[in-house]
């Protein structure tokens, strides 16, 4: 009995499987890339809103902070929600950033969530 090409055929079992192992590591590791510069834009909005002198509205300049964020990450703005507001408490007021972006699957290969979503809260400095 030859065992000739023996290699080729349990290479050919195995590829599929190797193929499905890589596509999926890539395709997670894009949607937690992708997730990971949504949280950073929202991080940054709540910090620029938070750090703005009196003069300045927190929210509008958490906002625009977060929207420049998201498209130095490739994202569209428009195509989602971001969302800024100021409220105050006992202990002091706090600017809050909510940002919401569909998600474009690399190859579609497993299913993953279809937007991404970060919510940031942080204290107002010095107001």
């Amino acid at each position: 009995m030859s065992r000739r090409g023996g290699a080729a055929v349990e290479f050919g079992i195995l590829l599929p499987v190797l193929a499905a192992l890589l596509g999926g590591t890539t395709e997670f590791g894009w949607f937690f890339s992708r997730q990971l510069a949504v949280i950073q834009a929202a991080r940054d909005g709540a910090l620029a809103g938070s750090l703005t002198e009196a003069s300045e509205d927190p929210a509008s300049v958490a906002e625009s902070r977060a929207r420049e964020a998201l498209t130095q990450a490739d994202f569209d703005p428009a195509s989602g929600t971001l969302t800024a507001a100021v409220a105050s408490s006992a202990a002091g007021a706090v600017v809050t950033v909510s940002v919401t972006v569909p998600h474009s699957p690399l190859m579609g290969l497993i299913p993953v969530p279809d937007e991404h979503t970060a919510v940031t809260t942080m204290r107002l400095v010095d107001q």
